[in-house]
């Protein structure tokens, strides 16, 4: 198997950002040349003017717990970005230059074996020929306002 490019962009609300609205640019590759196939994720966005941006992991979504043991590998593509952990295994907090452009990079793994039936479906699902995922099991993001504008 080949890597295949995957890179989405999707225009919340059907509307470019404003000086209101916050970005996120993901980008994706699914790689199935390793025994265990992985995908591997890219995400920028402006950090806080503070030079102190939270990042929030996947967490749960359903009946699924623990999501961020999918993640891996979690870094700062950007110099002179720190990633801290926290007390909280969902979250980390960067440490970086007020209101710098941040790109960050990790990957997503499957971290459960077995016949893939409900509720596993609410997990990564990364197989040799195909994968599935909702948002809440792959986006590593930053912890912004619920209720901020977001251009993805």
């Amino acid at each position: 198997m080949k890597k295949l490019p995957v890179i989405l962009l999707f225009l919340f609300a059907g509307i470019a950002a404003t000086a209101q609205q916050r970005a996120l640019r993901y980008s994706f590759t699914y790689d199935t040349l390793l025994a265990k196939p992985r995908m591997l994720v890219t995400v920028s966005f402006r950090g806080d003017s503070s030079g102190h941006t939270e990042l929030l992991l996947p967490d749960a979504w359903a009946s699924q717990k623990e999501l961020y043991k999918a993640v891996s590998h979690l870094e700062a593509v950007t110099p002179g970005v720190r990633i801290d952990t926290t007390a909280d295994p969902t979250r980390r907090m960067l440490q970086h230059a007020p209101g710098a452009e941040l790109t960050l990079a990790y990957e997503l793994r499957q971290d459960w074996s077995g016949s893939f039936v409900y509720p596993k479906n609410y997990r990564a699902v990364l197989q040799r020929t195909w994968m599935q995922s909702t948002g809440y099991a792959l986006l590593v993001k930053p912890s912004w306002d619920k209720d901020a504008q977001v251009a993805l």
